[in-house]
């Protein structure tokens, strides 16, 4: 199984180019912090036998999420930028399984925080100088998932997982997004993403 996480940074914050952009040609750092929201795929796993059947998954809610970067332009069409994201979601647990003469089941929520750290290139479809630079990324890192037991647990005699989990896996990510230039080193970016890698959930 796996886990996408779905992240649009709808509402960017500084992004900020050292030095400015006419240095254009040269190799240029920049910093950035972006802000939005992020949701979790659901993955329902359900199993049929002629004496019974067993179902379980979780319920996704939409969260927050907060993405700080840095990076370097290392040539006029190619990026190279480092990421560290934080999101958090809500997720309901549940699961049953039954036979003719039994059922049994669990309802339990849980508060999810995700810490990832992820390495990208970044390729841009038009030059520095230009007033909209679209972009498309890809890169590899690591997620560290924690996982904590809220109050509501609905107990229908099926043992819940635990009150408190934490992994760490590695993931890959796409994005998505355009920098817009607003003048004395400043750039506004919209970003959409996507992390596919191992369902601990």
């Amino acid at each position: 199984m796996s886990c996408i996480v779905r992240s649009g940074f709808v509402a960017v914050i500084l992004l900020s180019l050292l030095p400015r952009l006419s240095t254009a040609q040269e190799s240029v750092f920049f910093v950035g912090v972006l802000g939005g929201s992020v949701q979790l795929s659901g993955d329902p796993t359900t199993i049929a036998t002629p004496t019974g059947f067993a179902t379980s998954g979780y319920k996704p809610e939409t969260g927050v999420a907060v993405s700080a970067f840095v990076g370097r332009h290392i040539r006029e069409y190619v990026t190279l930028q480092a990421n560290y994201t934080w999101n958090r979601n809500n997720v309901g647990f549940f699961a049953a399984q039954g036979t003719a003469t039994e059922s049994l089941f669990f309802e339990q929520p849980h508060s999810t925080s995700h810490h990832t750290f992820i390495a990208d290139v970044l390729v841009y479809f038009r030059e520095r100088s230009s007033r909209i630079r679209p972009y498309l990324s890809g890169g590899l890192g690591f997620l560290r998932l924690s996982a904590e037991m809220q109050p509501g647990l609905i107990d229908g005699g099926l043992r819940p997982p635990p009150a408190m989990f934490t992994t760490i896996d590695l993931t890959s990510r796409v994005a998505v997004g355009v920098d817009v230039p607003v003048g004395d080193g400043w750039s506004v970016r919209y970003s959409f993403s996507e992390n596919l890698g191992p369902n601990p959930l």
